[in-house]
């Protein structure tokens, strides 16, 4: 490319500045900051242990079919607080009688009892339904999770992207700042000497303000930048690699939008979420309607129960008894105040709105698809056009050099032409990074993004790919 450049013209010294953070060699590339955000941003480590805590339905819902089998035990003390007349009793001949009185607080008796309790559910219709639910439900976490990694890839290229593309803008702008330096020198130089009007110097000085103003505004964008991509990968943004400026501008394969349109029917993980959420609704709406019909248990008892219980003279009496019960228990639920009829007019309203939510889904996975397969096309045909507009802009600031030593153009023409040269090299940047992140964005359209489309793009970058055009005035 920058023999290409070169070629524009005599007397424009092109030198090409490494599009990633140029000096370190140990620049991070794409998969490299994939995988660091693999273990360290939060948003995925919470969809992964969802994940986890779905797993566990399966259990839930099978273990309320299965037996379910209970010991209880405990320990009592009862007092009896008695109130009494005395009760007198004759005596021995010549003696006066005697009396008992019976009142106060007396140990009544103590006690234990332990027991062991068998139900084992024969039909629980609700049970039955929440077992086949819990499946759904297992499936449609994995689909989100599958939608969690995708979009800490988009999230990962994105913010690797825009650090990036904020990096070679304000190269691009401190590159023109330099230019528009030596070229408001010149023209103060000029001025002096009396070839040039003091209006020449004033546009100059007010391109060099305003070019000024968009360094600041670029290193901030470049701070916002970095801590985005921080807050993913947890750590400092190392050093990282851009594009080169030779690789391949691939279309999409199939080349047919309807094709890609029709595979973001089939497998948009979106809509395949949203259909997986509507077996779920209507699984709910069954289980619903499954507590309204009876429940059949087989119970099964065991208690022992022993008291020792003191009469009033003295003596303890101890009992126990043990008792074994085994039966058929039947619940057939008659009124819940409206609760249970109420219960599935909710479900059947949320069914509904899930399927709503499909159609919207399925639509939206068409657009999506359709828009990535528009945009990865522009973003080739702009990378292109850039490409050649990059070129007709250096040679249109070398005519107007030229053209102002001679004195046909003007130092305003100059100028503008420069300018020129810096837009239409920070278009070419943000188109190439453009067709990169296109060519990610069409893969999650259909469902089919993965680890591996990042080590594909990842072969792309470089440590001394070009990044911007810096124009020496001579």
């Amino acid at each position: 490319m920058r023999n290409r450049i070169g070629k524009a013209g005599a007397g424009l010294a092109c030198l090409l500045a490494a599009m990633g953070l140029s000096g370190p060699a140990s620049a991070e590339g794409l998969v490299e900051i994939y995988r660091l955000a693999q273990t360290r941003d939060a948003a995925y480590e919470s969809a992964r242990h969802r994940l986890d805590a779905v797993y566990t339905l399966n259990q839930q819902s099978r273990g309320v079919l299965f037996p379910s089998i209970d010991l209880n035990g405990g320990a009592n003390r009862n007092w009896l607080d008695v109130e009494s007349d005395p009760v007198s009793f004759p005596g021995p001949p010549g003696s006066p009688p005697s009396s008992i009185d019976q009142s106060g607080q007396v140990n009544n008796a103590t006690g234990w009892n332990y027991g062991v309790q068998l139900r084992q559910p024969l039909f629980v219709a609700e049970a039955i339904f929440r077992y086949g639910q819990a499946k759904r439900q297992i499936a449609l976490a994995e689909v989100e999770y599958a939608i969690a990694r995708q979009d800490l890839i988009l999230r990962t290229a994105s913010g690797y992207f825009q650090v990036l593309q904020a990096d070679q803008a304000l190269a691009s702008s401190k590159a023109e700042r330099r230019a528009l330096e030596q070229e408001l020198a010149r023209a103060r130089k000029s001025f002096e000497v009396g070839t040039v009007a003091i209006t020449d110097v004033n546009e100059a000085q007010a391109r060099h303000d305003l070019v000024s103003a968009q360094v600041l505004q670029y290193e901030n964008d470049l701070a916002v930048a970095r801590q985005q991509l921080t807050r993913i990968i947890d750590q400092d943004v190392p050093p990282l690699r851009g594009p080169r400026a030779d690789f391949p501008l691939a279309p999409p394969e199939p080349a047919l939008q309807s094709e890609w349109t029709e595979r973001a029917r089939r497998s948009n993980l979106f809509r395949v979420a949203n259909e997986l959420g509507v077996e779920v609704a209507h699984a709910e709406v069954r289980a619903r309607q499954g507590a309204r019909l009876p429940t059949v248990f087989l119970v099964g008892n065991y208690d022992v129960q022993e008291s020792r219980r003191p009469s009033f003279g003295g003596e303890v009496t101890r009992t126990e008894t043990e008792s074994s019960v085994v039966g058929v228990q039947l619940s057939v639920p008659l009124f819940r105040g409206g609760l249970l009829d109420a219960q599935v007019k909710e479900a059947a309203a949320l069914y509904g709105q899930r399927k709503s939510d499909l159609v919207d889904a399925t639509r939206g996975a068409e657009l999506q698809a359709s828009q990535a397969f528009l945009q990865m096309n522009t973003s080739i045909a702009q990378v292109r056009a850039f490409e050649q507009a990059v070129k007709s802009s250096v040679t249109a600031y070398e005519s107007a050099r030229r053209g102002r030593e001679v004195g046909v153009r003007t130092a305003v023409d100059v100028l503008f032409a420069l300018q020129q040269v810096y837009v239409a090299q920070q278009n070419l940047d943000s188109s190439r990074l453009a067709y990169l992140l296109g060519r990610l964005n069409l893969q999650s359209a259909v469902g089919g993004l993965e680890p591996a489309d990042l080590e594909t793009i990842d072969a792309y970058l470089s440590e001394a790919a070009t990044r911007a055009l810096p124009v020496e005035i001579r």
